[in-house]
């Protein structure tokens, strides 16, 4: 399938899914009805995803040629691909012509994924090699475990197993979740398996799983205080102390003094799909820019907590939410955790940005017939303006109801 046809097929899945979502949070006495019907759709959308690899992002070489890296005894993080030292690590996926790590992308840059993500590439890598659709497979095996776990420990919960089915349904999340690989997948349902054992008062091991999903990325752990302040004082203390055991469990055996050196160049340097950065840059160039979106944040952060201190999980889901408004840089995966989180934390925001996201497709489309990162402030606005609007209205009147009408 052609990228074109891909964004296209995106943009139009995305304008039907939306009213779809809506219905289906608007109805709440018809989700016993529909729970069947939706689990059928996500298991037929997950199962054709199987065989269609690497359709609109290019991180999977870097997955792939990391996990070769883990699997042979190597530290990811000593080298970047284009290193000298890393030639005697070559390898060819015969099949598909693709040589590592000539392919990959940035190669001159360390990997930038934690080491959660750098062990489970690993295993991945270890069981298929590096051809294209065996470690297609084996990642699939492994995220549809994932989703057939949260789906079997939500079923009898009606309201909130069939929010998840409906924004498993989500176009973003079914491409760049399924389709292409992406570790926030991976970390968007350990998070979500974290508040299944939360509310079933599993504390340890909502801990270690939420540990666990920082450990694939970091940037998950802004919701760890939120959880936390729904608990008294000593489970806080135990799903923390959870949470940091299977951290550093994952985190030692990668130690490095150069762990996040590409951190580094992605915090300063990176800019994609971002409608603030892109309205204000050149009233205050770089690097003052991201100094200012860094104040808005933190402002915004401010009215979330004076609106939503009550609701920890809200709030901390708004939060999540402001970084993406204000950071330069908004890849479409970012999307995946609040969304697959919704049947805790249903916001409108998240799900009209899981619609809108999907403008992002027609800068990538111009992107990869020129070669040029060109980003059109009009398509950028129809994108985040409904998303503000949304958010807007999430923090003063909270979460929509999986179980009743919305208002």
């Amino acid at each position: 399938m052609s990228i074109s046809t891909t964004v296209y097929i995106w943009v139009a899945s995305s304008a039907v899914w939306l009213p779809l979502m809506w219905f289906i949070i608007r109805h709440p006495r018809l989700h016993a009805r529909l729970r069947p019907w939706l689990l059928t759709i996500v298991v037929l959308s997950m199962a054709a995803s199987v065989a269609i690899t690497d359709v609109m992002s290019d991180d999977a070489l870097r997955y792939r040629w990391d996990g070769h890296v883990v699997s042979q005894g190597m530290n990811p993080y000593v080298a970047s691909p284009a290193d000298p030292s890393m030639q005697r690590l070559a390898v060819t996926d015969t099949v598909n012509g693709i040589r590592y790590p000539d392919a990959v992308t940035y190669p001159h840059i360390r990997t930038i994924y934690p080491p959660g993500a750098q062990l489970l590439a690993g295993m991945v890598t270890r069981i298929a090699g590096v051809q294209v659709l065996p470690w297609k497979v084996v990642w699939f095996i492994i995220v549809a475990a994932l989703v057939a776990a949260a789906i079997g420990l939500l079923w009898r919960d009606v309201p909130r197993v069939t929010i998840l089915l409906g924004v498993l349904l989500c176009p973003t999340v079914v491409l760049h979740g399924f389709v292409d690989v992406h570790f926030d997948t991976v970390m968007a349902l350990f998070v979500l398996l974290a508040l299944i054992a939360m509310e079933r008062k599993a504390l340890f091991t909502a801990g270690m799983l939420f540990g666990i999903a920082v450990s694939v990325k970091y940037v998950v752990v802004l919701l760890l205080p939120f959880l936390l302040m729904s608990l008294p004082w000593r489970d806080r203390l135990r799903v923390a102390a959870a949470a940091v055991v299977a951290l550093a469990t994952i985190t030692l055996p990668f130690a490095s003094a150069s762990m996040f050196d590409a951190f580094r160049s992605f915090a300063t340097t990176w800019q994609s799909n971002a409608f603030l950065y892109s309205a204000l840059v050149q009233a205050v160039p770089e690097p003052g820019i991201r100094y200012i979106l860094a104040g808005i944040g933190m402002a915004l952060g401010g009215v979330v907590l004076m609106q939503q201190w009550r609701r920890p999980l809200v709030a901390g889901t708004l939060i999540y939410l402001t970084l993406f408004i204000v950071s330069p840089v908004v890849h479409p995966w970012y999307l995946i955790t609040p969304l697959l989180i919704a049947p805790f934390t249903l916001l409108r925001a998240s799900v009209v940005w899981g619609a809108t996201v999907s403008l992002y497709g027609f800068a990538y489309l111009a992107y990869k017939g020129d070669g040029v990162w060109v980003e059109d402030t009009v398509t950028l606005a129809l994108q985040v303006v409904p998303v503000v609007a949304a958010f807007a209205y999430d923090v003063v009147r909270g979460p929509v109801s999986g179980a009743a009408p919305d208002a």
